[in-house]
């Protein structure tokens, strides 16, 4: 049932959702059919593991969403203490496996367990994943240029192509994630991975009867429970599932409260003899987040010099007639629903369906403060009146929260079919459909005197004295994706030379209602691209292999950034000029690899080119006090460079892993604005360090294990112009743990994880990217006024203890 936020009833909609099969095929997941599955390993057994014969590792090509699962992710493969796993995919892939994941902290969100994966630069303003400041960039793209998947299905969030990753799975079950940095696989239901894709992959249900439980303690009033209990097989069944939940609660480093976070997990698997397995994975997600304010250089730099990183934040305590950014008007709320069912079909040795329906629901609001003379205010370009009789005023001024609400679904399905034609030859084929559809509204709650609000769903808005909400944005839309493809592989010379091709075909159309009085009361677009590609690994030895490919890859228009007309509360001005003639962002992408494997050492090498046209870089933005997202359309953009890893076998313990890449990514384009263009062609593209890098150690030996990480970015640009950036950076965390004895069928084990040692306080990431920071002449002599990008703080210095039983 909708929230009634636009102040009139709407209407239920009947979904019909045709699952067919066509044709569509995935050149990586052609692989993934045929990987080998091998007993898993850990402890002191893992070690011994470690030195398995290469050839074994060669001869069994393995997908990423297979590498991830349990029985695959051993020793024979994990590397580095689990920060890599040897890839044998004619794409640049990088893994972390559950072991690693193990060690980090307990609170470890997705973002903080790939950052230490090559070529990627992340920043966060907490370590605990609950303050909703978390970047990732790969590639120098951001987290919206990339394709994000949870058990099959697309998990970004379509409103802002955001993934929101803390609200996928809890840490504790989770697989392993894997990353594809600047490709996607060509069935995965992507519209975003322009820069790549990101699988995250949830462990399978226990065969046996147990339970897990930890609790866990840390910097900044965080405290966090979890528990899990599995069915193990029942019966003959040849059903098992699992349940978890957790709980959450943290502040942050430079404000007095907390916020927190409700999750739970479940995943049932079902064994139809050896024809058929049925999968349901279902995790919610209630989360109270507060965050810290985005900060500029100047207000850094100030609160560097006093020492006082209060400065540029909200504010802790709620003066009336004085505060006008308190910190309880900005949290930030979410709630998540994912549901995700695969059910593999296996009619024949050759042929395979799987048919993965999916549906995902959220509501959420990102809110902020403001005040509204009620002399003068617009509900769109309306001018209305209020009344207001039993409001708290403050100088004549109305102090409100200002909602930026949304509440959207997405409910679909992805089928494959694979087809072994011949011993040699495999043809995949399948069909995707997506359909999403979001009511969102920007209006006020009024705030009492002592700071609070009676609701922070955007419900008991201020409305004008005709009974209509007062709204600056306030939309509806739907969009339907049709995406088609097929792929073949071809497998010579003994299986030492694999060749694939494959094309995807993609549709996608949107219609959306402007509620908001205006001039634009409707709008939309439809677009298709073909999106072909081709690839290659020849295995010169057990131990070598060589690979490459090319790639072509969209991302979808962004839709609340730029469809909708927005307005001003106070002018009835347009804030944002709705437009749909932007098309997607397209990127056309090559590779080419060498890599490496013994019974000790792992080494992995791409090199990499990149074209992309119509780039367009979101951005944070205010609307009415209250936070949204704009776009800045940059033209085209080259990319290239080379990104290495290297990773080993334990050696008395001990495990060295080490990354590092180098990034040339140019704007070619001059930018468009104010009726002149910036001179941006040639410029180095915001977010794109030169250098990233990182260095880790793990040790094990019987029950104590520990591990050390640094990682390296360095400085990067946060205009189109490069006349401001943050400076280069590099982080220290450290590990430590113990597992006890076994005590009454009870493995205990405790852990001490610190992260940023150097207790450095630092830019970590950009919050929003300006065309320049300094007052510049355009190409046509126009003086284009300066803008001011905003930053991340990162979290000083932070520690978590935590405790552990599986039973």
């Amino acid at each position: 049932m909708r929230h009634n936020i636009h102040g009139k009833a709407h209407k239920t909609k009947a979904i019909t959702l045709r699952v067919a099969l066509a044709c569509c095929g995935s050149m990586t997941a052609l692989c993934a059919a045929s990987a080998q599955q091998v007993p898993a390993a850990s402890g002191a057994s893992a070690a011994a593991e470690a030195t398995s014969d290469p050839a074994q590792v060669s001869s069994s090509a393995v997908a990423p969403e297979d590498i991830l699962r349990e029985l695959v992710v051993t020793a024979k493969r994990a590397v580095g203490g689990g920060n890599m796993i040897a890839q044998r995919e004619p794409l640049a892939v990088s893994s972390v496996s559950a072991k690693a994941i193990a060690e980090r902290m307990s609170l470890s969100g997705p973002l903080q367990i790939i950052a230490t994966l090559p070529g990627i630069a992340t920043g966060q303003s907490d370590p605990f994943a609950m303050a909703q400041r978390s970047f990732v960039y790969i590639r120098g793209l951001p987290s919206n240029e990339q394709g994000w998947i949870l058990e099959d299905i697309p998990v970004v969030d379509q409103a802002f192509f955001l993934p929101y990753s803390e609200t996928f799975v809890d840490p504790e079950n989770l697989a392993g994630i894997t990353v594809i940095p600047g490709s996607s696989r060509i069935t995965d239901p992507v519209q975003t991975a322009v820069g790549g894709e990101i699988i995250a992959t949830v462990r399978q249900p226990s065969e046996e009867l147990g339970g897990f439980v930890a609790y866990s303690h840390g910097s900044y009033k965080t405290d966090r429970i979890f528990g899990r209990l599995e069915t193990g097989v029942i019966g003959e069944s040849g059903l098992k599932a699992f349940a978890s939940g957790s709980y959450t609660r943290a502040g942050t480093f430079n404000l007095p409260g907390t916020g927190d976070r409700v999750h739970a997990d479940a995943k049932i698997t079902k064994e139809w003899g050896d024809k058929a397995t049925s999968t349901l994975f279902v995790s919610y997600t209630d989360w109270n987040s507060m965050r810290s304010n985005v900060i500029s250089l100047a207000q850094f730099n100030a609160a560097k010099a006093a020492d006082d990183y209060t400065i540029g934040n909200y504010a802790g305590t709620f003066v009336p007639g004085v505060t006008t950014n308190y910190y309880k008007l900005n949290y930030y709320q979410r709630k998540n629903l994912i549901v995700s069912f695969k059910n593999e079909i296996r009619f024949s040795d050759r042929l395979t369906l799987t048919v993965v329906p999916y549906y995902h629901w959220t509501k959420s609001n990102s809110p902020g403060q403001t005040s509204v003379n009620p002399a003068s205010v617009f509900n769109g370009t309306s001018r209305v009146q209020i009344n207001t009789t039993g409001l708290f005023l403050v100088n004549g001024q109305i102090p409100a929260m200002s909602n930026s609400f949304q509440d959207h679904y997405a409910i679909g399905a992805n089928t494959w079919l694979t087809y072994d034609v011949t011993d040699s030859n495999r043809l995949l084929v399948g069909y995707w459909h997506d359909y999403f559809d979001i009511d969102a509204i920007n209006n006020l709650t009024p705030v009492a005197q002592d700071g609070s609000v009676s609701s922070v769903w955007a419900n008991d808005a201020l409305r004008s004295t005709d009974g209509n909400v007062i709204a600056g944005l306030n939309y509806k839309f739907s969009s339907k994706i049709d995406a088609i493809s097929i792929g073949d592989q071809q497998k010579l010379l003994n299986d030492r030379l694999t060749l694939e091709v494959g094309l995807k075909y993609f549709r996608k159309s949107l219609r959306g209602t402007n509620l908001a009085p205006g001039p634009q009361t409707d709008f939309g677009s439809t677009f298709h691209r073909f999106l072909p590609r081709a690839s290659f690994a020849f295995d010169v030895t057990p131990t070598m292999q060589i690979y490459g490919n090319i790639v072509k890859s969209l991302r979808s228009p962004f839709t609340i950034q730029l469809y909708p007309n927005t307005y001003n509360f106070g002018t009835g001005r347009v804030a944002q000029l709705g437009r749909s003639d932007k098309g997607p962002e397209t990127g056309l992408g090559q590779e080419f690899g060498y890599r490496y494997h013994d019974n000790l050492v792992t080494f992995d090498v791409a090199f990499f080119n990149k074209t992309i046209k119509n780039r367009q870089i979101s951005a944070s933005a205010i609307l009415n006090g209250a936070g949204v997202s704009t776009v800045l359309v940059a033209g085209t953009q080259k990319t290239r460079g080379v990104t290495a890893e290297l990773g080993f076998a334990p050696i008395y313990g001990f495990s060295p892993y080490v990354n590092g890449q180098y990034l040339d990514a140019k704007t070619k384009s001059n930018f468009a604005t104010g009726g002149d263009f910036l001179p941006t062609a040639g410029k180095v593209a915001p977010a794109s360090p030169k250098w990233t890098a990182t260095a880790g150690l793990n040790y094990r030996t019987g029950s104590l294990f520990a591990n050390a990480l640094w990682k390296y970015n360095g400085s990067q640009f946060s205009t189109l112009m490069n006349d401001q950036k943050i400076k280069s950076y590099s982080t220290v965390d450290l590990g430590i743990g113990y597992e006890l004895p076994e005590f009454w069928g009870q493995k205990a084990a405790v852990k001490f994880n610190i992260t940023n040692v150097g207790n450095k306080p630092f830019l970590s990431a950009i919050s929003a990217t300006q065309p320049n920071a300094v007052a510049t002449r355009g190409v046509n002599g126009t003086l284009i006024a300066a803008g001011t990008p905003t930053y991340t703080l990162a979290s000083p210095r932070a520690f978590m203890v935590s405790l552990s039983s599986e039973f």
